[in-house]
């Protein structure tokens, strides 16, 4: 799931901390929403090469990632190959 504040391209280097505060909130609202109660990882993504995946989306956006043990590096037991 992505949490993106697009209507104003915000970056995370000229945005406020009302705004960051805001979409971590959401974050968390939507990690609730999607039942995942063991635990998830908000990432923080910026500009163009710090998509993921390639979604319009603006400058800043958050990914709620959950719903199956986690580990670090990001993605290192992942059941399927990721592409970007």
């Amino acid at each position: 799931m992505v949490v993106s504040k697009d209507k104003n391209k915000t970056s995370l280097s000229n945005a406020s901390p009302d705004v960051i505060g805001h979409l971590m909130v959401i974050a968390s609202k939507v990690a609730k929403q999607l039942d995942l109660v063991d635990g998830y990882r908000v990432v923080v993504d910026q500009g163009k090469n710090g998509k993921f995946v390639n979604i319009p989306v603006g400058n800043l956006f958050l990914n709620v990632i959950g719903g199956q043990q986690l580990s670090w590096p990001p993605y290192s037991n992942a059941t399927t190959e990721l592409t970007p």
